[in-house]
């Protein structure tokens, strides 16, 4: 039953308080077209603080933005930010972000909806005056969650989280169960949706492939293009898209100047 998330997800509904639910799975356990018993869904093992394992997760979520999986009340999602985080508990798994990967992998995480976890020490004013820029623009964050957004960005936010993990392949889809009303009824990420959460629509370049350790220590490689655009629509007609640069010839990778709105027809 611990393991039993339609269960899980009627019980908390019953509460009638605004609790949201993470299926933190890693990529195991993932919705369909009529389940989805849960507010968001880890695609991916666990993220490091590097920027091969920033560009490994954020490619676990396109084909379920592709699929129309990852929309509202049900995101994708390639666990949380690394910004700020430099020299974690991975030792040599996270060396950590320069400026310019920060800034792209918030602008990334941003594009393709991605709820948008902070994981650093958010009382190191050092960091914080760091990163704020980039954890504060309100340009990327409309792109994330439509405007307006965050009024005032240290307005608390009152709600309460509920994380859960499971062994790989221990949980399935239950199809003998009615699936209508299993998804919590208050929403957890209120994000920008005009009919696609975000995905890549265009490389360039050589394929480069690059290593990195992942949370296990374990050797891993990821292959991305010298360059990427991601997209997403802001408004249903495609009048306006937001696009997203990544150019990763250089190293460190040149990053995003911005986050841009364009007015020009989806791609």
């Amino acid at each position: 039953a611990q393991r039993d998330l339609d269960l899980w997800a009627d019980l908390i509904n019953a509460t009638g308080k605004a609790i949201m639910i993470e299926n933190c799975h890693w990529g195991e356990t993932v919705p369909t077209e009529d389940w989805c018993p849960w507010n968001f869904y880890r695609t991916s093992g666990d993220v490091r603080a590097s920027y091969e394992s920033i560009l490994s997760n954020l490619a676990t979520v396109t084909e379920f933005a592709e699929a129309g999986l990852s929309k509202p009340g049900c995101w994708a999602y390639p666990d949380m930010l690394e910004v700020g985080c430099q020299h974690g508990p991975g030792g040599a798994s996270d060396p950590g972000l320069t400026m310019e990967e920060t800034r792209t992998h918030f602008g990334a995480w941003s594009i393709v909806s991605s709820p948008l976890t902070l994981s650093h020490d958010v009382n190191n004013d050092t960091v914080m005056d760091q990163i704020w820029d980039y954890i504060a623009n309100p340009e990327a964050i409309a792109v994330n969650q439509g405007e307006p957004t965050l009024p005032h960005l240290k307005r608390a936010v009152s709600f309460r989280f509920v994380s859960f993990r499971f062994e790989p392949g221990q949980l399935r889809p239950n199809r003998n169960r009615d699936r209508r009303r299993r998804r919590p009824q208050l929403p957890s990420h209120h994000a920008a949706w005009a009919g696609h959460s975000g995905s890549p629509f265009s490389t360039s370049g050589a394929i480069q492939v690059r290593s990195f350790k992942d949370a296990d220590g374990k050797a891993q490689t990821v292959k991305t293009a010298d360059s990427q655009y991601l997209y997403k629509p802001m408004k249903e007609d495609g009048s306006q898209i937001a696009v997203l640069l990544m150019n990763q010839v250089m190293e460190p990778p040149l990053a995003i100047t911005s986050t841009e709105m364009q007015q020009t027809k989806s791609p």
